[in-house]
């Protein structure tokens, strides 16, 4: 309901003795003492200040009735309270505007109080509220603090004149004023409340956040993993917790008790894809983004997602998932102060990773340049996961055109993770790099031999192929560091020599050739491939079939015994001696002397480096 110039009820307080109506200013400065200290009240409303108001005013002229209104817009006033002599008028006032009227615009303009007699014939005020209301004479106080009108009051007697006099306008004018100041000192009053209040909890904030802080702090100050300071984080904000890397891959989480036994609420792989998240997750490179369920991609819940960035370096996203309870304004401030922690952990990780791996490469070029004391080798040997009395194997894996897709570190750290996975837990290994070629050293477990390493090794070459390798030198194991340096500047030699010869990429266990490995480090490798064609060749020729050769290879591999050649080749024993008295027409070798067979075996073995 609506109504401009509404006024109020019907019961008013008993008029004064018209001897005594006359303003005296010690009673208004008495009535505005009443109103100030009401106001500055703590517990006071706004509602209840404005019903003192106008019934004081009443009491001062000597009125009924009368209704407060404050500026609600630049044209409008609303009605906040209205009194009568029986009480609250209800809340029938309360939805009352006035404003657009000319009596209102005229008291807006003077800044005085405006007499409105007969108020249902003058033209100025609203006619249908007047005679709704009953209104016969009306008085209309602005109210005025520093030249603006914050508000109105209507004061009349509800169906009957009231004779206004000029004491009564100038209380009225007074009242008016002195009512308009405590309002206003009411409401800066309360917003330096507002503000204290504001103040003392953006403090208790911080005291919370500084205490955070120190507890993550002192986690990782005592020695504390990633999860260490992530389990804390969740029992501080009640909610999951959850690490991604820079392409939402997830690190780390974790879950309050009661979703101990769930899978953690990840945000999915391809949440990426949808153009607004992937806005957001931009924009989230600078703050705090919240996401809002997105269940076409399976996320179900709304996220806090912060980026974890320190300096110029990226280390991902932090997130808060709302499930168990509703966010609330604090938890960004707790994701903020969290991913700071969790971004400072995660870049001391890496660092001191870098940092390790270096100190790890810098033993292994210690131990393969054999420059240092042997002693001081072994006590430092620990420190690094290695037993140096234990068996050793070392690899070198050399490479032909670098790939333009890998830098040595990222090359040599995928393949030593890549070894790890090969070999197991049981196996410790260090790696570095040397010009053209990374190193690994393979310390073997008590009482196990290199069969299992070399068969890994042969296996995995295929896949280091396509990173570039060329060679792949298994070297014989040896007890101890002392040897490595020899085993190392062998490979190397090896490698040489089979590069002179343009052999085939190929790995190459050194400890079934140790002629031919000989014969490469002696660099008389070139003629032991001459003297191996001379012998060769000719089988090749005279063989259209290529049974010859294959007969050969399995009569060596199974140590000059020709029954366990023939059940190998499927064929019968005679075939197998007939094929051997061919090869040894056209090599001239004795196959049933040790020493021809030994000529042979390292024949074999210098063409088998030699391209298809």
């Amino acid at each position: 309901m609506k109504h401009d110039n509404a006024v109020a009820g019907k019961d008013g307080p008993t008029a004064l003795p018209a001897s005594t109506r006359a303003v005296q200013y010690a009673n208004v400065v008495s009535a505005f003492e009443e109103i100030a200290l009401t106001t500055m009240a703590g517990d006071t409303g706004l509602e209840q200040v404005l019903r003192l108001i106008g019934r004081r005013l009443c009491e001062l002229i000597g009125v009924s009735r009368c209704t407060v209104y404050l500026r609600r817009d630049e044209e409008n006033f609303q009605c906040h309270v209205g009194w009568a002599r029986a009480g609250d008028m209800g809340d029938e006032v309360r939805s009352l505007v006035t404003g657009r009227d000319r009596m209102t615009a005229e008291a807006v303009h003077a800044r005085e109080p405006i007499l409105v007699r007969d108020a249902q014939r003058d033209p100025r005020p609203n006619q249908r509220a007047m005679k709704y209301f009953g209104v016969r004479d009306l008085l209309v106080v602005p109210l005025v603090v520093s030249d603006a009108v914050i508000g109105m009051i209507y004061i009349d007697n509800e169906e009957r004149p009231h004779e206004y006099t000029d004491a009564d306008m100038s209380t009225a004018r007074a009242f008016g004023i002195l009512a308009a100041i405590a309002i206003r000192q009411g409401e800066l009053h309360k917003e330096l409340e507002a503000r204290h209040r504001t103040i003392v909890s953006q403090n208790r904030n911080l005291n919370r956040l500084s205490q955070i802080s120190t507890e993550l702090t002192e986690i990782m100050l005592a020695g504390g993993d990633l999860q260490s300071v992530l389990d804390r984080v969740q029992q501080i904000a009640g909610l999951p917790v959850l690490v991604y890397g820079p392409d939402l891959a997830l690190i780390a989480a974790s879950l309050p008790e009661r979703m101990e036994h769930q899978r953690p609420p990840t945000l999915p792989r391809n949440a990426l894809r949808v153009p607004r998240l992937k806005d957001l997750v931009i924009q989230g490179l600078r703050e705090t983004v919240e996401i809002p369920p997105i269940p076409a991609i399976g996320s179900h819940h709304r996220r806090l997602i912060n980026p974890m960035t320190i300096g110029r370096r990226h280390q991902g996203f932090l997130e808060f998932v709302e499930q168990g309870r509703r966010f609330a304004a604090f938890d960004s401030k707790i994701l903020a102060q969290a991913t700071f922690a969790v971004a400072l952990k995660l870049l001391t990780d890496i660092q001191h990773g870098e940092n390790a791996d270096l100190a790890r490469r810098d033993f292994l070029s210690d131990v393969l340049h054999g420059q240092r004391e042997p002693g001081l080798l072994s006590d430092r040997a620990h420190v690094f996961g290695v037993r140096a009395d234990a068996q050793h194997v070392l690899v070198r894996i050399s490479y032909g055109v670098e790939s333009a897709s890998y830098t040595g570190t990222t090359r040599r750290g995928e393949i030593e993770a890549e070894l790890r996975n090969e070999l197991g837990r049981d196996y410790s290994l260090l790696g570095t790099g040397v010009p053209g070629a990374d190193l690994f050293l393979i310390t073997l477990p008590d009482e196990v031999g290199p069969a299992h390493v070399e068969s890994a090794l042969s296996t995995y070459f295929p896949r280091v192929q396509r990173k570039g390798a060329q060679y792949l030198f298994v070297c014989p194991p040896v007890c101890g560091l002392a040897k490595l340096p020899r085993h190392s500047e062998e490979a190397r030699a090896f490698e040489n020599a089979l590069e002179d010869l343009g052999t085939a990429s190929q790995s190459v266990l050194m400890r079934q050739m140790p002629l031919v490995a000989l014969t490469a480090v002696t660099g008389g490798l070139r003629q032991a491939a001459e003297y191996a064609a001379d012998l060769v060749d000719p089988i090749c020729a005279a063989d259209p079939e290529n049974v010859l050769m294959p007969t050969v290879r399995s009569f060596l591999a199974s140590d000059g015994k020709i029954r366990a050649s023939a059940k190998t080749l499927g064929v019968h024993e005679n075939t197998v001696r007939y094929r051997l008295e061919r090869v040894s027409e056209l090599t001239g070798l004795d196959l049933q002397n040790l020493g021809d067979v030994s000529r042979l075996r390292f024949v074999m073995q210098v063409h088998g480096l030699r391209p298809a």
